[in-house]
């Protein structure tokens, strides 16, 4: 009975110091709202200005933490309220709209309950530009700052 108990106090604490889905949605809407990230939205004949990403983006590993479930399990739905337009699709449907790889953004997170560093590269294929940034966020007082980021446009850093 003690082993029972244990369990499941332990299966309802662990939650309340990870990461959850609305803070990593927090944290996208300010780095998507960032000045320096904008170019993620020119707009190309693939991408139409929105950014594109699967729900099953194979260069996320599958034994990958807490961010990394968080990532996989993206919807359509989940960035109604952006205000920029980002497109969620299964492989399948990109595959079956035409959608080339290189359209996609590239999205990874690492980090804990309390700072979290999102890494982003997209391609501009018509004008043959890859951009990168890395942002720094903590949460201070139930609310997430960007704290320090990095961007990267054919190699060279931009927009600081």
């Amino acid at each position: 009975m003690r082993s029972i108990l244990m369990t499941i106090f332990i299966a309802l604490v662990i939650p309340s110091f990870g990461q959850s889905k609305v803070d990593y949605l927090d944290c996208l809407k300010l780095i998507f709202a960032d000045d320096a990230f904008q170019p993620a939205f020119v707009s190309d004949a693939t991408r139409r200005g929105n950014i594109i990403i699967t729900s099953d983006n194979t260069s996320v590993r599958r034994n990958q933490n807490k961010l990394g479930e968080i990532r996989r399990s993206l919807t359509q739905n989940d960035f109604r309220s952006f205000s920029q337009r980002v497109d969620v699709f299964p492989k399948q449907v990109l595959e079956s709209r035409e959608i080339p790889g290189d359209a996609l953004m590239e999205l990874s997170a690492n980090g804990n309950e309390s700072k979290i560093t999102f890494n982003f590269r997209c391609q501009v294929i018509e004008q043959k530009l890859v951009y990168s940034w890395a942002y720094n966020l903590v949460k201070v007082e139930d609310e997430w700052q960007i704290t320090t980021y990095r961007c990267r446009k054919n190699g060279s850093e931009f927009g600081k």
